[in-house]
């Protein structure tokens, strides 16, 4: 599984942390994650080695060594988390140490299983990272985007030239254009004026494609304070967070946040009481009491 995910806020509900983003990839062999306060740069790389090793050492419940499969869904789990699923939680701490970030995921797997955790150890990074793995690539993609929108008027002024000559073709062989566009037949055209100018008004994309037009609407978007509540009905608080809490952090604000534990999940400890259960029943089948790892399908 190959997946490369953009920038996004990582839905993390600390107080104590201001806004944060995220950015993960994922391959056959590796994984890696960015962190972003938009100041500083945290990151974790892990090649497949690591992350089994670390999976056994911390006993996790998807065994990534086991196949391909169980290492999908070993990344996918992370992934989910990331992305603020609702199965899904995360804190995040810091080890006391320096000044690495260790980021404590859970999610939930399928009963009776317990539930899937993950520790994210994020290094930081010097302010040179800031520039290579943030502005760097967010200038790229804008220039990508603008040479994007360049190339998509050109060919809409070419379809526009294509249409305007079909349409004159028709009206000059007497062809009535209502009969193409059934739901104009009330409209009377006047002599003088072509049959697509008189159209394009009832005929949504009948009319050549305005770039000024466009740029005038753009112009005239809404006010911050209306993109703001846009932004809050959408995503909730995360992208308020970008606008109303950067600097009101201290400055090593991650001094101040303390060792994370994983996030109880109240659906988790259902289950585990639900295995606890069951574990009386048949005690001689896990007389070691030991963490165990299972494989899903």
């Amino acid at each position: 599984m190959e997946s490369f995910g953009r920038w996004r806020a990582l839905p993390l509900k600390q107080d104590s942390v201001p806004a944060l983003f995220v950015c993960h990839e994922f391959a056959a062999s590796r994984y890696g994650v960015i962190l972003t306060d938009l100041t500083n740069v945290w990151e974790e790389n892990l090649d497949i080695n690591e992350i089994c090793d670390r999976a056994e050492r911390d006993g996790c419940t998807i065994n990534p060594r086991d196949d391909r499969q169980q290492l999908e869904i070993f990344f996918r789990k992370i992934a989910d988390t990331l992305e603020g699923l609702e199965t899904t939680t995360m804190t995040l701490g810091t080890n006391d140490k320096d000044n690495r970030l260790i980021l404590k995921i859970s999610a939930r797997l399928p009963a009776p299983l317990p539930d899937f955790t993950w520790q994210i150890e994020l290094d930081k990074k010097d302010r040179r990272a800031l520039t290579c793995d943030l502005l760097c690539p967010l200038i790229l993609n804008l220039h990508q985007r603008q040479h994007m929108i360049e190339q998509l008027h050109r060919q809409l002024r070419d379809k526009d030239h294509v249409i305007a000559r079909l349409l004159d073709k028709m009206e000059s062989s007497t062809t009535d254009l209502r009969e193409v566009f059934p739901g104009t037949s009330g409209v009377r055209f006047r002599k003088g004026t072509s049959q697509r100018t008189q159209l394009a008004k009832h005929v949504n994309g009948l009319a050549p494609f305005d770039t000024a037009a466009l740029h005038t609407e753009l112009d005239t978007t809404p006010a911050t304070e209306s993109l703001l509540d846009l932004a809050e009905m959408a995503h909730g608080r995360q992208l308020q967070d970008l606008w109303r809490t950067l600097g009101e952090h201290p400055q090593h604000w991650w001094s101040t946040i303390g060792t994370p534990s994983y996030p109880s999940n109240p659906l988790g400890e259902l289950v585990s009481q639900q295995i606890s259960a069951q574990d009386d029943d048949t005690t001689d089948e896990t007389e070691d009491g030991g963490e165990f790892q299972v494989g899903l399908l």
